[in-house]
């Protein structure tokens, strides 16, 4: 018997290597905390990671430089380097450069990250997109449960610079407990639906509980869209207002972002958490959910494909996009093989 298995795996194109992208090493004068360089470079169009006393990076080093500078942070001299010195003495920067070149696309198509540290596994902000179901819904007596259908990330380069990207489906699970017992430290994730409107305007309350507000400091849903944990009731400090709440008339959970470590007070109603499956069995809904995420194999390929064409440009193709103007392209044809299988008696 022959059997022809497809593997969830894609290549790039002939004429697409890591190998054709122009990475650079930007010399610090005296080494620098990392969260303190991620705070100053947040927002930067050239996709960086610093090392020691380096930073490597893909695109226009100049942002950086002056950046750094109006911080007092003292660059040296700028070189390029080449991909086999990336590969094979700065692999694991070379994976970062590459896995943020894909939140980037991933962000643009409004999938958003895992909370882990490991930002590689996405799941869809928005509950459909071109007919294409991605949310399952289940309500009961206490909770909300969100089931998304998300995709995970793993790849493989080669000294050639041909690089292998694998993609699996992953399913994220997210809990909303009408009471509001979740314990300080927790991660959680924001689903806020209504993010275009502001009423923070009318607010008319100086405090909720022990934490005060500050009306005049007011963003956005995306400080929160990499997630959040919850926050002590008691920490001290400014908590902002997200401008599409009236805290007058909701009830409100603390909580600091992952990214920037904003601390915001949400509506609890927007809190999500995530569970394990002893605790999917103890809200008897693991039956249901499992069969959403142990699906069969035909099944788990073409949801897999469907989630992929939401961030396509088209059906051949996904194109990965690096700073000036230049790409990884991976080719969505399927690594095909046979294998012939005989059965010894």
């Amino acid at each position: 018997m022959r059997f022809e298995f497809e593997l969830n795996c894609f290549l790039t194109s002939e004429d697409s290597r890591l190998s054709d992208i122009v990475f650079k090493e930007l010399e610090l004068i005296s080494s620098q905390d990392y969260a303190v360089l991620r705070d100053l470079l947040s927002g930067t169009r050239a996709l960086w990671y610093a090392e020691g006393n380096r930073i490597y990076l893909v695109g226009d080093e100049r942002e950086l430089k002056n950046r750094l500078s109006d911080s007092d942070i003292d660059t040296g001299a700028v070189r390029l380097v080449q991909y086999s010195e990336m590969l094979n003495r700065r692999e694991p920067v070379l994976r970062a450069l590459y896995h943020s070149a894909l939140a980037q696309l991933m962000a643009k198509n409004d999938f958003r990250p895992s909370i882990g540290r490991r930002r590689r596994s996405y799941y869809p902000y928005f509950d459909s997109k071109d007919s294409i179901r991605v949310t399952a819904r289940m309500s009961r007596e206490g909770f909300m449960a969100l089931i998304k259908d998300g995709l995970q990330f793993a790849f493989d380069l080669s000294p050639e610079g041909r690089a292998l990207l694998w993609v699996d489906v992953k399913v994220f699970t997210f809990i909303h407990f009408e009471s509001s017992k979740l314990e300080p430290g927790e991660p959680i994730y924001v689903f806020c639906v209504n993010s275009g409107s502001s009423h923070a305007g009318g607010a008319t309350l100086s405090e909720v509980g022990s934490l005060a507000l500050h009306l005049e400091d007011v963003f956005p849903c995306e400080v929160l869209s990499e997630g959040a944990f919850v926050a002590e009731s008691s920490e001290s400090g400014i908590f902002s207002v997200l401008p599409c709440v009236s805290f007058a008339l909701e009830e409100t959970t603390p909580v600091i972002s992952k990214v920037g470590h904003k601390k915001v007070l949400v509506p609890h109603q927007w809190v999500y958490t995530t569970i394990n499956t002893r605790e999917l069995r103890e809200l008897s809904i693991y039956d249901v959910w499992r069969e959403i995420a142990i699906r069969p194999a035909p099944r788990r390929y073409q949801v897999m494909k469907g989630l992929i064409k939401l961030i396509a440009r088209d059906t051949e193709s996904l194109r990965i996009p690096f700073p000036d103007g230049q790409e990884l392209v991976f080719s969505l044809t399927p690594i095909k093989f046979d294998r012939e299988m005989r059965w010894l008696s």
